[in-house]
């Protein structure tokens, strides 16, 4: 029993490793898009064209459900 317990541990850590390092990709590619939104904003503005880009953001009530119960001072 015991070795079973400590085999879906160790299932649970490798997955919970793989999510945190999935959320730190999409952070970095977030920042990629952003960076290449804004290039592309700087040619818009010197071709006189006025579209708008989208801007993406990560929702932390989303992306980080634990920290609803994080309780600030303020």
């Amino acid at each position: 029993m015991i070795l079973l317990e400590s085999s879906i541990h160790n299932i649970k850590v490798k997955f919970n490793d793989r999510v945190h390092e999935l959320r730190k990709r999409k952070v970095v590619i977030i920042e990629n898009v952003d960076s290449l939104y804004s290039r592309l904003a700087e040619i818009n503005k010197e071709l006189g064209l006025s579209d708008e880009t989208v801007k993406f953001f990560i929702d932390d009530k989303v992306e980080n459900p634990a920290k609803m119960y994080t309780v600030d001072d303020d």
